[in-house]
């Protein structure tokens, strides 16, 4: 302030002193002298809300004593298994729906085995994404397919808010899975579920005046220890590398944000050359993204959540995000996550978790949860 108020000044001077050229000399160092302020002004804004959402954690609460959460799983469905198929046969039987721990599980092994129904989800294969192998990665950056994610998906919610969700709870009553949230998984930090929820922005992003908050197209994750899992826990001294990876991440990434930004999130889009997206955006196809500044997260009685918060992204990736939004309901997205292996002793990694979103609406998303 101190450096534009004397600039200022002695523009003002040259001005007063000189012809016309001095005067639009002082006008275009004027001019440029306010906008460096303003960008300089902009930075410290946007660094302070970053550093008041590290304290104070703004976006939608709600109290957790009162009864307004709605049921996880609520707001929006599955898709159909497929007509005639086992599957649909197993989840017609007492006990064994979409949501029960039979259910859970048997859907797990049927990836494909689902009739696309607009604005719904299904299990993701986590198959399908490449991730990092060793040994000696930093040097060869060899990625091949992952192995059978060590989650699998429960359940999706998709909603509308005014204000970003800063936790699944406080809009949704965490799942309550007898024989899976009610077991423990015998590791002291590794929990039975983990959930995730993005929040992205709905309003086009502006330039030149970010935030970290506002109206919300919120995912919600609900993901399960799967068996396999379960049974590796037993002996994590032959435990695969990304077990083991697992366990350290749940360990560490509370009190440790640089192990926390360890979190990936990976999205692939099928058939994504049908879609005539713009350049650059098929290029990140299956990219991995960091979340560091923009994660959250929250240790639990029966989970951990991670939280990705869309809006702290860069205005390249929230422009890119905004210009495909009137695509959705034409893609399907397998949106998986995954904890990054950097020594030969955290390598392979594999997906944590996956899910597939099919054809998702923005014009058929809840935004009306009876929460006020």
């Amino acid at each position: 302030p101190e450096l534009l108020f004397i600039s200022v000044n002695v523009a003002m001077i040259i001005a007063r002193a000189g012809d016309n050229t001095y005067f639009w000399t002082s006008v275009v160092l004027v001019n440029i002298l306010l906008f460096k302020a303003l960008k300089t002004s902009l930075k410290k804004e946007v660094k302070a809300a970053v550093d008041d959402d590290e304290d104070e954690e703004p976006g939608l609460v709600v109290d957790h004593s009162s009864n307004t959460s709605v049921p996880a799983a609520a707001t929006i469905p599955r898709a159909k298994p497929k007509a005639g198929s086992p599957l649909e046969e197993f989840l017609k039987a007492p006990n064994q729906g979409f949501l029960s721990a039979a259910g859970c599980r048997e859907l797990a092994k049927n990836l494909n085995c689902f009739e696309k129904l607009p604005h719904s989800y299904w299990n993701g294969d986590g198959t399908i994404f490449n991730v990092r192998m060793g040994p000696n990665y930093k040097k060869t950056g060899l990625k091949k397919p992952s192995k059978t994610s060590l989650y699998d998906l429960y359940a999706v919610d998709f909603v509308r808010t005014e204000e970003r969700i800063r936790e699944s709870r406080d809009v949704f009553r965490p799942p309550e899975i007898p024989g899976i949230t009610d077991v423990p998984t015998g590791h002291s930090y590794i929990p039975p579920m983990i959930i995730t929820t993005c929040s992205m922005p709905v309003d086009e992003p502006s330039l030149f005046n970010a935030t970290d908050d506002g109206p919300s197209f919120n995912v919600v994750f609900y993901f399960v220890i799967s068996e396999a899992t379960r049974a590796a826990l037993k002996d994590m001294d032959s435990a695969p590398p990304a077990v083991r990876l697992l366990g350290e991440w749940c360990r560490r990434a509370e009190n440790e944000p640089q192990f926390r930004g360890r979190f990936k999130c990976m999205c692939i889009l099928d058939e994504i050359e049908k879609l005539g997206l713009p350049t650059p955006i098929p290029g990140y196809n299956g990219k991995p993204v960091l979340i560091n500044k923009s994660g959250a997260f929250f240790r639990r009685e029966t989970y951990i959540e991670q939280t990705i918060n869309v809006h702290l992204f860069a205005y390249i990736a929230k422009k890119a995000l905004y210009s495909i939004q009137p695509r959705f309901p034409k893609m399907c997205l397998n949106v998986g996550f995954t904890i990054e292996g950097k020594e030969d002793d955290e390598l392979p990694e594999c997906m944590l978790g996956v899910g597939k979103l099919l054809h998702l609406d923005p014009g058929k998303v809840d935004d009306d949860l009876g929460l006020d």
